[in-house]
């Protein structure tokens, strides 16, 4: 079960009253909020041309990235990577092999691993423990 503090729950407020979403999951870090909303509500989330998403940033001051959640952990891996192109993703036990197209390795890698430590860490918030590699 996940837990959410106060100042996630007033976020997830923020952006449902904004969007009309249903947001299933909210964290802070110090550099940017990640929701992940409802299946098939992304577009609501960000608006056209991301108007929506622009306006709260403007007024919370943070990055907002967010994702898609799907009941398929492959299909939730490749929306928390988006919009790095994978070829393909093999889950093996708790093991997710990731081969994302070469030019793009970096990038579902993140800068110092940022990327593949977030996609780590919501999945093991929606599907308990896995361990990633990027191949």
């Amino acid at each position: 079960m996940i837990k959410l503090t106060v100042t996630e729950l007033q976020y997830i407020s923020l952006l449902e009253n904004q969007t009309r979403v249903t947001v299933k999951d909210c964290i802070i870090t110090p550099e940017s909020i990640t929701f992940i909303v409802k299946e098939g509500q992304i577009g609501l989330a960000v608006g056209k041309k991301g108007e929506i998403i622009n306006r709260i940033k403007k007024k919370i001051n943070k990055e907002i990235n967010i994702y898609e959640h799907s009941p398929d952990l492959e299909k939730f891996v490749r929306n928390l990577l988006f919009p790095v192109e994978v070829d393909k993703i093999e889950i093996e036990g708790k093991t997710i092999k990731v081969y994302p197209e070469k030019s793009q390795r970096k990038r579902a890698i993140g800068k110092q691993g940022s990327k593949v430590r977030k996609v780590k860490d919501l999945v093991e918030r929606h599907f308990g423990e896995h361990e990633i590699k990027i191949m």
